[in-house]
């Protein structure tokens, strides 16, 4: 998934398939980390990021 993300940055169900599996692994703060670098990609409609700010801010939360 993250070799996909690599070539495909803006592939939203890539990365909130990796965030999901990071988040069923117990690694949350790897979850945060793979949502905070798609806010970062150019080509991410701004739904999705907002999208992605609440997915990040229910993970620190939950932290």
């Amino acid at each position: 998934m993250q070799k996909l993300l690599k070539s495909n940055p803006e592939y939203i169900s890539a990365v909130s398939f990796l965030a999901d599996i990071c988040m069923k692994d117990e690694k949350k703060q790897e979850a945060i980390k793979v949502n905070q670098q798609a806010l970062k990609v150019e080509g991410i409609a701004g739904q999705d990021k907002a999208a992605i700010r609440q997915s990040i801010a229910m993970l620190q939360q939950s932290l």
